[in-house]
C-alpha cells in the first residue's frame, strides 16, 4: 500500500492487553509498547538512554485471538504494523488525533528470554470460522463429524518427536541466563 508506513516497534507491553469481542473469540485486542531509545556514547562508549516513546497497537481477528492468550503486561514484544490515525472530536469541542499501529504480527522479542512451546490454532477452529460462516449464510452447514462419522472431531497433533533423530542434542534450558530485559536498542 502506498498510503501506509510499516513500522517495526520492540519494546515492552506496559498492561495487559484490552480484549473486544466474545469469549474465546476476541475481534480486537489492543495494547500499549513502550520503546527505551539507546545509543553509545562517543566519549564514554557507554549505552546511554537516549529517551522512550510509546505506541498504540491493536490487533484484529487471528491475531487478537493469539494476542490475547500470549502477550501480558511486562512482556517483551516485536511489533509489525501500519501506522494508521483516526480523527475525533472531544467533548472540549476540539479535533483530536489518535496514532496507533494497526498490527500484521506480533510476537516475543527472543533477544530478551525464553518464549514458550507454540501450539497452533486447532483444524477445528480454522474450519469453524470458514464453514460456520457458510452454514449460517444458509447455504450449507459445517461437518464436525470427522471423515469416519464420529461425534467429536480429531484435534490434529502438532506434536514431533525431535529425540528419534539421530543428531538431536536437547537444549539446557537452565543454561541459558535469563535475566530482566535491557531497554530496546535503536
Amino acid at each position: 500500500m502506498f498510503d501506509s508506513a510499516t513500522l517495526t516497534i520492540c519494546g515492552n507491553v506496559v498492561a495487559d492487553p484490552r480484549v473486544t469481542g466474545l469469549g474465546d473469540n476476541p475481534d480486537r485486542v489492543s495494547f500499549r509498547v513502550i520503546a527505551n531509545r539507546r545509543r553509545r556514547d562517543p566519549q564514554t562508549g557507554q549505552w546511554v538512554s537516549a529517551g522512550e516513546y510509546g505506541m498504540n497497537v491493536v490487533c484484529w481477528r487471528k491475531l487478537a485471538r493469539g494476542v490475547a492468550q500470549c502477550i501480558h503486561k511486562g512482556d517483551p514484544v516485536l511489533v509489525i504494523g501500519r501506522m494508521s490515525e483516526r480523527q475525533y472530536t472531544g467533548s472540549d469541542g476540539q479535533v483530536h488525533w489518535h496514532t496507533e499501529v494497526t498490527a500484521d504480527f506480533v510476537g516475543p522479542d527472543l533477544s530478551q528470554g525464553i518464549a514458550g512451546r507454540f501450539t497452533r490454532f486447532t483444524q477445528l477452529d480454522r474450519l469453524s470460522e470458514r464453514d460456520l460462516a457458510v452454514g449460517e449464510a444458509g447455504t450449507g452447514s459445517a461437518d464436525l463429524t470427522g471423515s469416519d462419522g464420529a461425534n467429536e472431531a480429531e484435534e490434529p497433533t502438532d506434536e514431533i518427536d525431535f529425540a528419534a533423530s539421530d543428531d538431536f542434542v536437547p537444549a539446557d534450558v537452565d543454561a541459558f541466563e535469563v535475566s530482566e530485559p535491557e531497554p530496546a536498542v535503536f
